[in-house]
């Protein structure tokens, strides 16, 4: 069935593969493209395919799980199979490219792998009636997520559009993957299926979207009220109200599921202690969240300088230097913009970022991953909202606050180490 399918969408897809062959990118884009067509295709018809049979798995002693996981692994190596045979057609055509192409193929093992599992959450059973069960559009729409993303970055040349496909893509894998998970049981009694505990990947994900989206809706409808030459206050403003917004918005939504503010804010303390009044709490307990504070502060400020050696050193490599050269000169026009962003930067972005990205979608994928696995994934996926020339320092911000979360059990060390990292980058 593979081959069958594969030979089919070869076919749809030979008028862009005879179009492809100008430059090695197009070529290469063009086999992404392909590939995770292919993907996006053969997996929701295998599943349907099967599943008349499902109800056979459900019974194993490992459960459906592991089946479907072993499905996308397979779907991935016959996707990449293929795509590989376009890669080294690119690289043949293009030799001078082919670090470029390998690179692109690289990329390509770890989307793929992301796209299958994505796939496979697709999941459906027969109903009474022999019909196939009808995906809802909400989880289609999610699977859709960061589908081209990667494909669009290949055929660009635009690589942190690339990188933010597969990460993106990784994440959204594992959301899907989470919600699958506490399905499976009930695919055939969907009347008694039980949702993940909050919070979720998904839950966190969707709010850091809101809060991105917002933000940016905000700033474009206040630029029409204030004019240019207050669109930095203006940008400044409409990120602080989101940020509150979509916190309390959160911290509502949770709440009406059994999950306190304590749960988001802390990390595996004891009951009696979150439920301790801060009146009673005794003086080793401040001295001691005080240290806990100062322990963040010091970490935000070798960050914070780590950064500033690392921007340094950009600037003495032409094509980065280039870039910052010309971003500074765009900033210098706009009044007020280097005080609103460290306004921002500094009081309102560590609040609302360490909630949303710490409390919840880190908590969410230690559940998911675990080890370092988590702590990586959580740092990339905040890594990629924000400029690509500070993904390095950024990436590891992320890594040292999700780390200080968990290792203190408090979330307020990784907010301080936020703010101090913010104001030794902005000044």
């Amino acid at each position: 069935m593979a081959i069958c399918v594969a030979g089919i969408q070869l076919f749809n897809f030979r008028w862009l593969l005879s179009h492809a062959q100008d430059d090695w990118n197009y070529l290469s884009g063009a086999a992404i493209l392909f590939g995770t067509y292919f993907i996006w295709v053969l997996g929701p018809k295998s599943l349907s395919s099967e599943g008349t049979a499902l109800w056979i798995a459900l019974t194993w002693p490992r459960g459906l799980e592991s089946l479907l996981k072993a499905k996308a692994w397979l779907w991935s190596l016959i996707s990449t199979g293929i795509v590989a045979l376009v890669l080294c057609y690119a690289a043949f055509l293009f030799p001078a490219s082919i670090w470029k192409i390998l690179l692109v193929g690289i990329g390509w093992f770890f989307f793929s792998r992301s796209m299958a599992e994505k796939s496979v959450t697709l999941v459906s059973v027969a109903s009474s009636s022999g019909e196939q069960e009808k995906i809802p559009a909400g989880r289609r729409w999610a699977a859709q997520l960061g589908m081209l993303t990667f494909s669009i970055g290949v055929l660009t040349q635009h690589w942190p559009l690339a990188v933010v496909g597969i990460v993106y893509s990784y994440m959204t894998a594992a959301a899907m993957w989470q919600n699958l998970r506490a399905r499976l049981p009930y695919l055939y009694d969907p009347w008694s299926e039980k949702l993940p505990p909050p919070p979720t990947l998904m839950h966190a994900m969707v709010a850091i979207s809101i809060l991105v989206e917002a933000g940016a809706l905000f700033t474009g409808i206040a630029s029409i009220f204030v004019g240019r030459e207050n669109i930095a206050v203006a940008q400044a403003m409409s990120y602080g109200i989101c940020a509150v917004l979509v916190s309390f918005g959160v911290w509502h939504f949770l709440l009406g599921r059994g999950v306190s503010n304590h749960d988001v804010w802390r990390w595996g303390i004891a009951k009696e202690e979150k439920s301790e009044p801060w009146w009673r709490i005794n003086r080793s307990r401040v001295v001691a969240f005080l240290r806990l504070l100062l322990l963040g502060a010091t970490g935000g400020v070798v960050l914070g300088l780590f950064a500033r050696g690392y921007l340094a050193i950009l600037q003495h490599i032409p094509a980065s230097a280039e870039i910052i050269r010309k971003s500074q000169e765009q900033m210098a026009k706009i009044p007020n913009l280097r005080i609103s962003f460290a306004v921002m930067a500094v009081a309102f972005a560590p609040f609302a970022e360490e909630y949303l990205f710490r409390g919840l979608l880190f908590r969410a994928l230690d559940r998911e991953w675990g080890g370092w696995h988590a702590v990586v994934g959580s740092a990339a996926f905040f890594a990629i909202y924000h400029p690509p020339l500070s993904w390095l320092p950024v990436g590891l911000l992320g890594m040292a606050n999700a780390l200080l979360f968990k290792k203190t059990g408090r979330l307020a060390p990784a907010v301080a180490l936020h703010m101090v990292y913010n104001a030794v980058v902005s000044i």
